[in-house]
């Protein structure tokens, strides 16, 4: 059976790089950008993305207008689930009304991180400040 991929939207690379440990320790390997314009051709590109974990703030975007432009698109596959990612817990009400499917505060605890991602993939929705 081929693992799930989780693509992780982030310009910080230490952010990065933790969440790219935690996901491996739950079986699901990951593939990071730190270029929102990257994110539709490696959605269309990587087979098996379940998962995107959206950071909110870039230096020239944000996670609201990215989050738009995927389910937008017209390749957009609506089964794959967008967390929001973000230090940025004043959002967390704007991210539910944009319909996002979760949210994680930064940073990620290591020991509810596991149950959470478990509910990510089964579809449930996640909406964690911490």
């Amino acid at each position: 059976m081929t693992r799930p991929q989780a693509l992780i939207v982030e310009d910080n690379e230490l952010n990065s790089e933790v969440l790219q440990i935690l996901l491996d320790r739950q079986g699901v390997e990951s593939i990071s950008t730190s270029s929102p314009g990257n994110v539709m051709i490696l959605i269309t590109t990587v087979p098996n993305i379940r998962i995107v974990f959206l950071d909110l703030e870039f230096p020239n975007t944000n996670g609201f207008d990215i989050f738009e432009q995927l389910t937008q698109h017209p390749d957009w596959n609506s089964a794959i689930r967008i967390i929001a990612y973000s230090v940025n817990t004043k959002a967390f009400e704007r991210v539910r009304q944009a319909g996002f499917n979760g949210f994680l505060g930064k940073p990620i605890h290591p020991d509810k991180f596991p149950e959470q991602l478990e509910k990510i993939l089964a579809g449930e929705l996640v909406w964690s400040l911490s």
